[in-house]
């Protein structure tokens, strides 16, 4: 077979659901327009209309079967430091089946497949469904290497088969109905069904493990728990319910410009593994440092009420200066891995949290010496899971009639497993000043830590007040 017509047939997924959709379309239309055509009604049967009909249905063949089932890479190779792009190396990329023990699939990856002339582009088809590990390999005049990573490659699923049976034998009916009843109106009624068709298929496509972690990794960096917590497993959600799991968090322009900066994440889909209904996917994160001191300026210290106080100019600056930043790459970033555990449920993969196995922490406050002070804390009671982060705000309400000066204790029971609950942000560690009927608060912020060898299964935290003269007693562990 000649190269050039073998490139073209495989470069074409050839989908006998999409072709049988589109060819019945084709047929009743033109049926429709040749009865329409030979009564007499040229002005509605041109063949103007039937070619710009045919030439829609061909823009829909190509869009939906052109490289389906193809993996493409495109790499960006740069000198490290610099980030200046290395036009001139040699990349490859390999994929090998785990699996089911398939030859491995090697291409040549090049700056000339892509629009982008700067990033190594390739597609590279993979015959077979299963786990495979795919390999780019980088070799240039200053050194070589090489990073890997692994995708699953799945079968549609049942509820897409049944999409497309509905849209097919949907079709199929009104074509019947058409050479029956002769209704020469009915074509533009099968395109409207079709493209609406086409819209159910698109949803009823599972979204994968790994975008609902990126998405729960942007929305937890935002402290968007609105969102996150719409992520997260039946089981957990049965747990711990959504006032309580959203309770501190922020809102108005403050959520915006934590959701602008998680907008700025970077991802790498590190490694991902499904077992039946199980996930695991490790993610690698570029994230934003929202207390470096260009954006902790910016953002007015990221004092909530102050934020959602400015007027709408300066709210639009500040978004303004937040993407020129990340244009000009200005914006300094924190580098981590981060693990999750997903579960498919009726509503597509959510994360499971296991709340069930997570430590109770309760929170109090205590003053040994009769103060001036009103104190609360809240939340008064949390389920945490090693690596989730709450935080925990405390109100003190100076209600004597001249200033007075309080420092507090921070005390964590048990004490032998005190160190595995981190205290990660505290501000009342100094002293502090209230002055008369005024009302402060304080948000420290606390995790469970993953590597803890025998967490406790509940923690007391105890907030101390002591005058200012006094010592309170620390123990933070």
């Amino acid at each position: 077979m000649d190269p050039v017509l073998q490139a073209f047939l495989v470069s074409w997924g050839w989908r006998a659901d999409v072709i049988l959709v589109l060819a019945l379309l084709a047929a009743a239309y033109i049926i429709g327009w040749w009865h329409l055509h030979r009564a007499g009604h040229s002005a509605l049967a041109g063949g103007s209309r039937l070619v710009c009909y045919l030439a829609g249905l061909a823009t829909v063949y190509i869009a939906l079967l052109s490289l389906i089932g193809w993996l493409s890479v495109s790499v960006a190779v740069m000198r490290p430091g610099t980030q200046v792009p290395v036009l001139d190396a040699v990349v490859r990329l390999t994929a090998n089946s785990i699996d089911q023990g398939k030859e491995p699939v090697a291409v040549e990856v090049t700056r000339r497949q892509g629009a982008n002339r700067l990033l190594y582009n390739a597609d590279m088809k993979l015959p077979s469904e299963g786990r495979w590990q795919v390999t780019v390999s980088v070799a240039g005049p200053e050194g070589s290497g090489s990073a890997a990573f692994q995708i699953q490659v799945k079968r549609p699923s049942i509820t897409y088969w049944l999409t497309v049976g509905l849209g097919v034998g949907t079709a199929g009916l009104i074509l019947v109905w058409l050479v029956w009843r002769r209704r020469p109106d009915v074509p533009q009624a099968i395109l409207a069904a079709f493209v609406l068709w086409l819209f159910a298929s698109g949803c009823a496509r599972e979204t994968g493990p790994e975008r609902i972690a990126l998405e729960y990794s942007r929305a937890l960096y935002a402290s968007d728990l609105a969102r996150a917590y719409r992520l997260i497993s039946s089981q957990d959600r049965q747990v711990k319910n959504e006032e309580i799991f959203r309770r501190g968090a922020p809102t108005g322009f403050a959520l915006e410009v934590s959701r602008q900066l998680a907008s700025f994440i970077n991802v790498a889909f590190v490694e991902q593994t499904i077992n039946g209904e199980q996930a695991r996917v490790k993610l690698q994160l570029k994230l934003p440092n929202a207390n470096a001191p260009e954006i902790v300026t910016l953002v007015r210290e990221w004092d909530e009420r102050l934020l959602n106080a400015l007027p709408r100019t300066e709210r639009q600056e500040i978004t303004r200066k937040l993407d020129q930043l990340a244009r000009a790459q200005k914006i300094p970033m924190l580098e981590g891995e981060e693990s999750f555990q997903l579960v498919r449920e009726g509503s597509g993969w959510r994360v499971f949290l296991n709340w069930a196995g997570g430590a109770r922490v309760r929170f109090r406050t205590a003053m040994r010496e009769a103060i001036p002070l009103q104190v609360t804390v809240s939340p008064e009671e949390v389920l945490l899971t090693p690596g989730e982060r709450m935080q925990v705000v405390v109100r003190v309400k100076n209600e004597s009639s001249r200033d007075f000066v309080t420092r507090v204790g921070h005390r964590i029971e048990p004490k032998a497993q005190a160190g595995s609950l981190a205290l990660l942000q505290c501000p009342l560690f100094v002293p502090i000043t209230l002055k008369p009927g005024e009302t402060e608060e304080f948000r420290s912020e606390y995790m469970i830590l993953r590597d803890s060898p025998d967490p406790a299964k509940q923690f007391e935290v105890t907030y101390e007040f002591f005058p200012a003269e006094r010592s309170p007693e620390v123990n933070t562990r």
